[in-house]
């Protein structure tokens, strides 16, 4: 999928995005001038997400500081740049902790993003590699990816996901089924959200085969390792068992940052400590983390993923919630909804409220206003406001009349005010006109659904008809026009962005030879096989094309010259230690590779082609199997 595609999608409004608050302050960042001020107010505006930033700047990870008190002093430690991110990731929380997946475990995703953002964060620290708000935020959208997917394809992205074996395998499932991935979903959102382009790699690297990294030493590699560190405390985190601390592959990524195991399981513990705290905070339901020497499991069974995720509630009741309603009135509403095809529920508190209505999901909700102090308003803003009350009827009950208590039920986002007493009769009448209303918005929202799913078939079947028109049926990598638009685009955005941009034009060494002596079948079969060669061990969020007979093209976008060489000799190896089968002979293949880069002095991306081209004419005249950059 290419950035145009991506952008097309983004514009649909189905992929995860911040919202409200996180959102205003995306775009205030990116003020010349903004001030610290400026920025605490509009995080002050959402009381919740105050809470949390401020709770982000008193975890483990900033222990030496005194109490943060303020969103001001939260900003002081975190940094502007890293607080407007980590509102980021807490607004995608608040606005997906549950979905319309069928099969996706909603709960268990979170929890292993929080676990694994708590652990980058304490990481920060003792590896000394970045702010820990940043590597929080890190964390938790290091697999945004897989809960846009979630999004976008409801119907059965929960039993693909649920079957794969790693990331990779899910990757190519992925591919198959929908023509994109959730690492290239991935990364094409961390940037839109202004993620730095170390972290988006790191991202895409962490879900990767670790055999594949090619530069451990680099900032992006270290990153790379702390994220697998952190995934591994996900994975301790969910069934209640330390081992995946233990394992090798973790020891060997807690290295490469200078962190032996004992490292490892002081931060876990620091995990540990902060867990109950946020995981109150962010809503998600579980026990306290496991410790060293601690025995068996601590997850409760009641919090355990269940084997089979609950259907969704059945359409053909209709589920309704009574708020506060006591004495005479209780019986009122017991006698009109207690009825076969109502399935009813009586909250007496606001938390109670709040609770049912999270495993109900009440179609109509009635409150009783009845007591001043019982905090009508609150619970009705408070249910309007969230997913679960949102689209619900909400019908409210007060024995106070007049203008001024209609016009502060209507504001408090009620949609009918009924005046106390009424009789039997006016009760039944207005919860008929309520349950008719509720069905027609079930009925919208079925058929808003049915749209939806034959949309996102139909947004598949135009990704796979362009993947099929700008695909070389040969190799199955992107052909020649794919390959001339995409790096025009890359290049128009480079030229926005600041980032660097490189291209490696690739070409197979005396290629005429294999058709000469064995035929262009067997020459077929060389290039589909470097094709895959290429295809597997270039970089994420490089694109791989063939642009000729045995000529293949990588653009790769936010690489500057010398990492570009570094990745054209690492294919160049690769090749070379490859051993390509014709006709039960096992034969050497080598390529040359030609390195540019879109400098000032690059007036547009034919010159940056062109400038490929002259520098692997130079690796040819040189000797071939070699890499020359210009």
């Amino acid at each position: 999928m290419d950035r145009s595609t991506f952008q097309a999608l983004h514009a649909t409004g189905r992929l995860p995005s911040p919202k409200g608050v996180a959102l205003h302050l995306m775009r205030l960042i990116q003020r010349e001038h903004v001030t610290t001020g400026e920025i605490a107010e509009v995080i002050m505006s959402d009381p919740a997400l105050a809470g949390r930033v401020i709770a982000s700047a008193n975890s483990a990870s900033h222990y030496g500081h005194r109490p943060v008190v303020s969103v001001a002093q939260a900003i002081a430690v975190n940094g502007m740049a890293a607080t407007s991110r980590l509102a980021l990731g807490l607004s995608i929380i608040a606005s997906h902790q549950t979905g319309h997946c069928r099969g996706f475990d909603y709960s268990h995703f979170w929890i292993g993003s929080v676990v694994a953002a708590l652990a980058m964060q304490n990481c920060a620290v003792q590896a000394r590699i970045g702010a820990p708000a940043e590597m929080f935020t890190l964390g938790l959208l290091h697999r945004i990816g897989v809960l846009a997917l979630a999004t976008l394809h409801p119907d059965d992205y929960g039993g693909l996901v649920a079957g794969a074996q790693d990331g990779t395998e899910l990757a190519r499932q992925e591919q198959q089924r929908y023509a994109t991935d959730h690492r290239e979903l991935g990364l094409y959102l961390l940037e839109e959200w202004g993620i730095p382009e170390p972290f988006r790699e790191a991202a895409v690297a962490a879900d990767a085969d670790p055999a594949l990294d090619w530069t451990p030493s680099s900032r992006v590699g270290k990153l790379t390792d702390l994220l697998r560190v952190a995934r591994a405390m996900a994975s301790a985190a969910m069934p209640g068992d330390l081992a995946a601390l233990d394992a090798p592959a973790t020891h060997r990524a807690a290295a490469q940052n200078g962190l032996g195991p004992d490292d490892v399981f002081a931060v876990w513990d620091l995990v540990a400590d902060a867990w109950p705290c946020w995981a109150k905070i962010l809503a998600v339901e579980t026990t306290a983390l496991p410790r060293r020497g601690a025995p068996g499991p601590e997850l409760a069974a009641a919090d355990l993923p269940p084997a089979d995720p609950p259907e969704a509630p059945s359409t053909q009741l209709l589920r309704v919630m009574a708020i506060g309603a006591r004495g005479a009135l209780r019986s009122q509403l017991a006698e009109s909804l207690d009825k076969p095809g109502i399935e009813l529920h009586f909250a007496d508190t606001a938390d109670d409220a709040l609770k049912l209505a999270v495993g109900e999901l009440p179609q109509l909700i009635v409150i009783d206003w009845s007591d001043r102090d019982s905090g009508g308003t609150q619970i009705c803003q408070t249910l309007r406001e969230s997913g679960i009350g949102r689209t619900a009827y909400i019908l409210v009950l007060s024995p106070r009349q007049g203008e001024q208590e209609l016009l502060a039920a209507l504001k408090a986002g009620a949609d009918e005010f009924l005046a106390l007493p009424v009789s039997r009769e006016v009760l039944d009448a207005h919860l008929r006109v309520a349950r008719r209303l509720v069905a027609l918005k079930e009925e919208v929202q079925r058929d808003r659904e049915e749209i939806r799913h034959y949309a996102a078939e139909l947004a598949v079947a135009n990704r796979r008809l362009q993947e099929l028109a700008g695909s070389d049926p040969l190799t199955g990598l992107p052909n020649r026009r794919f390959a001339m638009d995409h790096v025009a685009r890359e290049w128009q955005s480079a030229q926005s962005s600041g980032e660097p941009l490189s291209c490696l034009m690739i070409d197979v060494d005396n290629f005429k030879r294999i058709n000469d002596t064995h035929g262009h079948d067997a020459g077929d079969r060389v290039l589909a096989a470097i094709a895959q060669v290429l295809r597997t061990n270039a970089r994420a969020q490089d694109t791989v094309c063939r642009v000729g007979g045995e000529e293949f093209l990588v653009i790769c976008r936010a690489t500057d010259s010398a990492t570009a060489r570094f990745a054209g000799e690492r294919l160049r190896a690769v090749v070379q230690s490859t051993a390509f089968d014709i006709d039960g002979v096992q034969y050497p293949v080598s390529i040359s590779v030609g390195v540019s880069v879109a400098t000032k002095g690059v007036a547009d991306a034919s010159v940056l082609l062109k400038l490929a081209d002259q520098a692997l004419y130079r690796a040819k005249q040189h000797g071939r199997n070699r890499v020359e950059a210009l």
